[in-house]
């Protein structure tokens, strides 16, 4: 007999991905704090703080350079008086990080730079809790915003994707051999719960701090995009749902290898014309290389389409739908097997596509053969 074939959930692969999103997700939270939170905080506390003459002690326009660019900041020491108390403090914006995104650190120290050769006054605004805690420029920088929200999105929604797909992959059910209904493929609303909640408390704490700031620039509405997307998708979802959920394959028996796959599409709603459908068998698999690094494939064994007519009796529409099914390709497995087989029908209608897991499996002929390797 040959050797059965190798049938492994790909554990290593699951847990790198695991922890390269993770690692993903808390740079994005970490940005996301560093950038956004605490500088709009800190922001929005201001407003309430007292105006207080101050006199600046040093100011330099510093130059950071290293293999990504050259960026720049402002290093002011300044000095005030509170109740008769001498104070000092190097804060000169909420955001304190080294950056090149505008001219906004040359266009201050051009404005600073002859009131500290002057010694003239300047403004401070300092806490009237903590007379320690004071700041130059209270003004929101509007393309700092723009610019983290970049990485605000990308990188914890990409962490989250890489941390959890994995698993929700072992979640999916197998397809059942022996059923003859076949319900449409559809991903579960509570897909989006986790991301839309997240876009929706972040979007809603943004603007409580910005709300303060009128009129807003235009750099502030692109930071809207991602509820936008996130809510159009979630209503196409539910619009899919609505108008296919009931959409079901009917089959006579059970699919098998060299067969002909006779079945018949049920969509619950009138549709008029050619429908192209395809029927695919596709092998999905999980790599890993001597440096740890994984990887995911996933290769189309065969695939055939047809062009069939549909047809509806006014409220739901039929598809009368025939493939022969070659015997030559591997029958379908558990989503979870690595590598994983599967044969999925499709259905273009109305510019959407109907997905159907077909379960495909090997005549008992053809499963004694393979065990004993002929």
């Amino acid at each position: 007999m040959s050797a059965p074939e190798k049938n492994k959930r790909p554990y290593g692969a699951i847990f790198f991905l695991f922890f390269l999103g993770l690692a993903f997700f808390l740079v994005g939270c970490a940005t996301t704090y560093l950038l956004v939170i605490r500088p709009f905080t800190l922001l929005d506390r201001a407003r309430a703080w007292v105006e207080t003459p101050a006199r600046i002690l040093d100011l330099e326009l510093e130059r950071h350079d290293d293999s990504d660019g050259t960026t720049y900041s402002i290093r002011m020491c300044y000095q005030y008086e509170v109740n008769g108390q001498p104070h000092t403090s190097d804060r000169f914006t909420a955001f304190g990080v080294s950056d090149n995104i505008s001219d906004y650190h040359h266009r201050n120290y051009n404005r600073y730079k002859p009131l500290f050769d002057a010694n003239e006054p300047v403004t401070c605004w300092v806490n009237p809790a903590n007379p320690a805690d004071a700041i130059i420029d209270r003004t929101p920088r509007f393309e700092m915003l723009l610019s983290a929200h970049l990485f605000t999105f990308t990188f914890p929604a990409a962490g989250l994707w890489l941390m959890l797909a994995p698993f929700l992959s072992f979640l999916k059910p197998a397809a059942d051999p022996d059923a003859l209904r076949i319900p449409l493929r559809l991903t579960p609303l509570r897909t989006f719960a986790l991301p839309a909640a997240l876009t929706l408390t972040y979007t809603a704490f943004l603007f409580s701090k910005l709300i303060h700031f009128t009129p807003w620039p235009w750099q502030v509405y692109p930071i809207l995009l991602p509820a936008a997307i996130l809510t159009v998708v979630f209503l196409y979802q539910r619009a899919y749902r609505k108008a296919f959920s009931g959409a079901r394959l009917d089959l006579p028996r059970p699919p098998a290898l060299g067969d002909t796959l006779s079945a018949a599409l049920h969509i619950p709603k009138p549709v008029e014309g050619e429908i192209t459908v395809t029927l695919r068998c596709q092998r999905r698999c999980h790599t890993s290389d001597s440096d740890g690094d994984t990887s995911t494939s996933t290769e189309t064994l065969w695939e055939n389409d047809a062009t069939v007519l549909a047809v509806t009796d006014g409220m739901t529409t039929t598809v009368p739908i025939r493939f022969a099914i070659p015997p030559g390709q591997p029958a379908a497995t558990d989503p979870g097997r690595n590598p994983s087989i599967t044969w999925q029908l499709r259905a273009k209608v109305r510019r959407r596509t109907l997905t159907f897991d077909i379960p495909v499996r090997a005549t008992q002929r053809q499963a004694i053969g393979k065990m004993e390797g002929t």
